[in-house]
């Protein structure tokens, strides 16, 4: 792969950062962004990595500034992913009518595959048979799904603060005083509400399919109010042990809580490191089983 020639903030130039349109099985282009550490030998692990509700790509890879989009400095995964020795692949997340909120359409997951193929097609390192997926509150849920229509692909997950009931979260942001905006963009990207299309929503809730046939840790921390990924996640984890899957739950709280807004500045705490190093425990546990 070609690096890219624009740098963001955090890109180190030893790294190479490649992009390119992929083309959807539903007739829209996704940029892809493939994150490559220039000192790790390959062939590489490969971490899919979906980005949060309304945010970006490159802030998913090298971190987000708070009071923009975010209320508190999310960071981005690409020094973790030096670390432990990961290749990144991130897509904008293209919705059917929402920029930024693809919510786990389906076809936005398939174009993950896709793009992995490209990338290993063009002479990208990456070990195929390593692939991970990972990510953050709607990154979290998508990760998850990613898991669930791809298990041939995706051998484990990681999902912090993820949604898993995609119903219950819209009904928690439309009784928010803050939910408004966030609600309505949910019901735009949908197309319709979840009684007249309950089919809609349930394919892209973790919550309404089979058990990921892989090994899962979802993270969790109960001050977390803008999901709440804590009772839903719980909910989640309970329903996956009850259908005999392979999860577990940690409970993970941020060092520092912003006092502007505790529950949100809770569910931005993402803990990549951790997450990272669980991955790569999972794939050295498969390669020596």
């Amino acid at each position: 792969m070609r690096s890219e020639a624009r740098q963001p903030p955090g890109f180190v130039p030893a790294d190479d950062l490649s992009t390119w349109l992929v083309l959807g099985k539903d007739g829209l282009e996704r940029r892809a962004w493939l994150f490559l550490p220039g000192d790790a030998p390959g062939p590489l692990p490969v971490v899919l990595c979906p980005h949060p509700f309304g945010l970006t790509a490159l802030g998913n890879l090298f971190g987000e500034t708070g009071g923009h989009r975010t209320l508190v400095d999310i960071p981005g995964i690409t020094p973790a992913a030096r670390r432990h020795g990961f290749a990144v692949l991130t897509l904008v997340a293209e919705g059917l009518r929402v920029t930024g909120g693809s919510l786990g359409l389906p076809t936005h997951l398939d174009a993950y595959v896709t793009a992995l193929r490209e990338a290993s097609e063009a002479g990208a390192a990456l070990d195929l048979d390593a692939v991970v997926a990972a990510g953050l509150s709607m990154g979290g849920q998508e990760a998850i799904l990613l898991g669930c229509r791809h298990p041939d692909i995706v051998r484990a997950v990681a999902a912090q603060s993820p949604v898993t009931d995609l119903v219950a979260w819209h009904r928690h942001l439309s009784a928010l005083p803050e939910g408004g905006a966030h609600a309505a963009a949910i019901r735009t990207e949908l197309g319709a509400s979840s009684d007249s299309a309950p089919e809609a929503w349930a394919e892209r809730s973790p919550s309404s399919l089979a058990a990921p046939r892989l090994r899962l840790q979802v993270r969790l921390n109960r001050l977390d109010s803008l999901v709440p990924a804590w009772e839903q996640g719980l909910a989640y984890v309970r329903a996956v042990v009850e259908a005999g899957g392979n999860v577990e739950v940690v409970e993970d709280l941020p060092a520092m809580i912003d006092g502007r807004d505790p529950g949100r500045a809770a569910h931005e705490h993402v803990s990549w490191d951790a997450i990272l190093q669980w991955l790569h425990t999972v794939l050295l546990q498969r390669r020596v089983a």
